[in-house]
């Protein structure tokens, strides 16, 4: 874990407020330590606005958080939960929402990663909603901060598209 913190003066109408970005991120209000637990590289930027509206130069900071020492060589567990209104053949109506977790006893979980069908993997941030109707596929695994990376499993599910309102007055 890294633990980033930033201050700022101002000599004429005094600091207003100290914002700061993670990577390419926008900025956001900072108003404690920013702590990064993600073992990787990572970047934060950071400016200051003063009273009378001048914004500073953007500077950052680049470091790298590393796994502690640790004789974890198990990976993470992983499963997934398809969720969302079915119809009576089991398939989806109008949208599946996927939604992964995983849990390391060792060195704790560093990162889960997904992918729809064969695509490449990416970061899973949130449930995974899926609206094209048709058979899915969700790829998903994860790594915990000793290196270990799980199998890769998948759910299979299928989602159809709502039938049609009936506007027929009765």
């Amino acid at each position: 874990m890294a633990t980033v913190s930033v201050s700022a003066t101002d000599e004429g109408s005094g600091v207003d407020r100290i914002e700061f970005a993670e990577g390419d991120g926008a900025f956001q209000p900072y108003t404690a330590p920013v702590m990064v637990h993600q073992v990787g590289q990572h970047t934060i930027r950071y400016r200051a606005v003063d009273k009378a509206g001048n914004v500073s130069e953007v500077k950052s900071v680049d470091f790298t958080v590393v796994a502690p020492p640790t004789d974890d060589s198990t990976p993470p567990e992983t499963s997934a939960t398809v969720s969302g209104e079915k119809d009576p053949s089991g398939a989806y109506i109008g949208m599946a929402t996927v939604t992964i977790t995983a849990s390391d006893t060792g060195s704790g979980v560093n990162r889960i990663d997904y992918a729809l069908g064969q695509g490449e993997f990416q970061p899973y941030t949130g449930p995974v909603m899926v609206h094209d109707a048709g058979a899915h596929t969700v790829r998903f695994r994860a790594a915990d901060k000793a290196g270990n990376v799980s199998a890769v499993k998948s759910v299979d599910f299928r989602v159809v598209v709502p039938p049609a309102e009936d506007t027929l007055p009765r």
